[in-house]
């Protein structure tokens, strides 16, 4: 999913581009630039830790107040969505991706 160029697309990681990469392009200009954290939140809540912290056996873990305690923050978010930066689309190898299925 990471590296199809359809799915980062459509979950709008490709071209993304680093906070410090679009200051720089910008000729230093107050330009807020931030990573897209689109997929970044997706990877997070679907394809790892999920949105609520478990206990072994699948029970949501409850704060002092009764409430589930989530699983991450908007920093971790913010952290994440910086890896998935610098991704462009590159020529097709004559391999795997070429295949007819």
């Amino acid at each position: 999913v990471s590296f199809n160029e359809e799915m980062a697309s459509q979950l709008t990681f490709l071209n993304n581009q680093a906070v410090a990469t679009a200051w720089h392009r910008s000729g230093h200009r107050k330009k807020k630039a931030w990573p897209d954290e689109n997929y970044a939140r997706e990877n997070l809540q679907l394809h790892s830790i999920g949105i609520i912290r478990l206990h072994d056996d699948g029970t949501p873990i409850l704060d002092q107040f009764g409430k589930r305690q989530a699983n991450y923050q908007q920093k971790h978010i913010f952290t994440a969505a910086k890896v998935w930066t610098g991704l462009v689309t590159s020529r097709r190898r004559g391999n795997y991706e070429d295949l007819d299925w």
